[in-house]
């Protein structure tokens, strides 16, 4: 790297590569949902497994490929550029970030990817009033630690309004029905009153009925219609007396 950029013993991954400070830093996100693993419903917990995806122009990071052998692009551990301090805010197990640090993509004109698995626990007010035909919406809220919006600004990634779905693998359980998101501009209510940005992932969830329906559903059911039979019967009925074995049985 001390040969590519050559004042790179200068460069703080610490600092925002902002070269004029009065506009903010452009960073692109978006988010790859890979599976849901487990819905908590008791605790309020949703477990995913998602990639995260992060596109920025770092001014320093620049090179002339041909006097390099045409290298237009060299993988860095994400320790040694600027990297965007993106939490999860709703997280429910005090995991803001992501558990592991897969290298960046930096290429010659600037432009740094980095596109790092995590596995989140997140909070989501689940209502299994209408249990098993419930349905879910919960949300990711994601954001920069401490950076305001004039400091750092969202862009979309690639899939504007929406989660990446192309490698999503269906759950058991739970239908995905729709994976919308936002980007919200979240005022400050205490001074200096500054304004910071969030991107808000939605997904939009409903429980697989059959195995309930079959299983739960539909023998109560017929114990009930049995019960009812009961009454239909003459009290000296042989076969009344073995229907009542039959429902205590059941």
């Amino acid at each position: 790297m001390n040969i590519l950029f050559g004042r790179q013993s200068q460069y703080n991954a610490l600092i925002t590569p902002i070269y004029n400070a009065s506009e903010p830093l452009d960073v692109y996100f978006g988010l790859a949902l890979a599976q849901i693993i487990n819905v908590y419903e008791k605790e309020q917990i949703v477990k995913v497994n998602v990639w995260l995806q992060l596109r920025w122009y770092d001014y320093q990071m620049k090179w002339n490929p041909d006097r390099f052998g045409r290298l237009d692009s060299i993988r860095v551990p994400p320790e040694q550029v600027w990297t965007p301090d993106l939490v999860l805010f709703n997280n429910g197990d005090g995991n803001y970030e992501a558990s592991y640090k897969s290298n960046t993509v930096i290429s010659s004109d600037g432009h740094i990817q980095w596109i790092p698995p995590a596995i989140y626990k997140l909070t989501c007010t689940i209502n299994v009033e209408y249990f098993p035909f419930d349905e879910q919406k919960c949300e990711l809220r994601f954001g920069t630690s401490g950076r305001s919006a004039s400091q750092v600004r969202f862009g979309w990634y690639a899939t504007a309004n929406s989660m990446e779905l192309s490698d999503y693998v269906p759950s058991g359980i739970w239908t995905l029905i729709d994976a919308p998101a936002e980007i919200r501009t979240i005022q400050s209510p205490d001074p200096p009153y500054e304004s910071r940005s969030e991107m808000v992932f939605f997904m939009i969830i409903r429980r697989k009925s059959l195995f309930y329906t079959i299983n739960l559903i539909l023998p109560t059911m017929m114990i009930s219609l049995l019960s009812i039979t009961l009454f239909c019967l003459p009290s000296d009925a042989a076969e009344k007396m073995m229907l009542c074995e039959i429902e205590n049985m059941a």
